[in-house]
């Protein structure tokens, strides 16, 4: 059994598959996929022009699992650390801010 990289989501039996992001950075699937690939390279710039690099990241975000039945960083955000992603966000934020503080005194 793999060990769950947070201490509130349980461990699986199995690994899951990568995401395609995951794929495209690790240069997977390239036997059969040099059509798909070009389609691919198409869609992409397509989604750039028409959509800002945040834009496109949420959209992903909000779409991938993020454990078992858990789909987008809202439902994610809940489920792990029983707090809105925006609620997450602040406090990242204010961590961020604390620790910057901290190393400007150092």
């Amino acid at each position: 059994m793999t060990q769950s990289p947070a201490p509130n989501v349980p461990a699986r039996s199995t690994p899951r598959a990568v995401g395609v992001i995951g794929l495209g950075a690790m240069g997977m699937g390239v036997a059969r996929s040099l059509l798909r690939k070009g389609q691919e390279l198409v869609l992409t710039l397509a989604l750039e022009a028409c959509l800002s690099k945040r834009r496109i990241l949420e959209i992903y975000l909000n779409s991938v699992e993020w454990g078992e039945g858990v789909f987008g960083a809202e439902a994610a955000a809940q489920g792990v650390v029983a707090q809105t992603a925006e609620q997450l966000v602040h406090a990242v934020a204010a961590v961020e801010r604390v620790s910057e503080i901290g190393r400007a005194h150092v």
